[in-house]
């Protein structure tokens, strides 16, 4: 028995009517129909914005548009020769260059360390011409900071 909102037992409690939310036919082909028409719209949406990223790239010329890769060119003579490339490749149309690039990342590392030493060196103040201890030679500009690396390193080793 129910009081006050309170059930007394559990079998007043089971026996009360249970509300069944329907779910008619009609509710289920709209439903289904607004899911499709949600699909069909983002695989629309999808194809236009795929169109506009084709027209955009197309519409901006790159070098990449116009560049060839040869991987692994090989280690003859003729293979590191950029005018024996070149004269193959003219055979399918103008060739306005063409660049031999070789594995360098050393090459590269110690550009990157020469900038890092040039760019410390401006901080410090070296790159004004009326100082004093300006350097016109960079070449002995940069020695002279990888010795006083160097011998930082090794302080630094020896401390250790």
């Amino acid at each position: 028995m129910v009081s006050d909102g309170v059930v007394d037992s559990i079998s007043d409690f089971t026996s009360k009517q249970i509300y069944e939310c329907g779910f008619s036919k009609k509710m289920a082909v709209s439903d289904f129909i607004s899911t499709l028409f949600t699909l069909c719209f983002i695989m629309a949406l999808g194809y236009i914005q795929d169109k506009q990223v084709d027209d955009i790239d197309e519409s901006v010329q790159t070098s990449q548009d116009y560049s060839v890769e040869v991987e692994d060119p090989g280690q003859g003579l003729k293979d590191n020769n950029p005018e024996e490339w070149k004269k193959f490749f003219e055979q399918f149309g103008k060739v306005t260059g063409v660049t031999i690039a070789k594995k360098n990342g050393k090459l590269l590392k110690l550009l990157c360390q020469r900038k890092i030493i040039l760019d410390s060196a401006a901080k410090m103040g070296w790159d004004i011409h009326t100082d004093e201890d300006y350097v016109d030679d960079v070449s002995y500009l940069i020695s002279c900071l990888r010795y006083m690396f160097l011998l930082l390193l090794l302080l630094t080793l020896l401390i250790n």
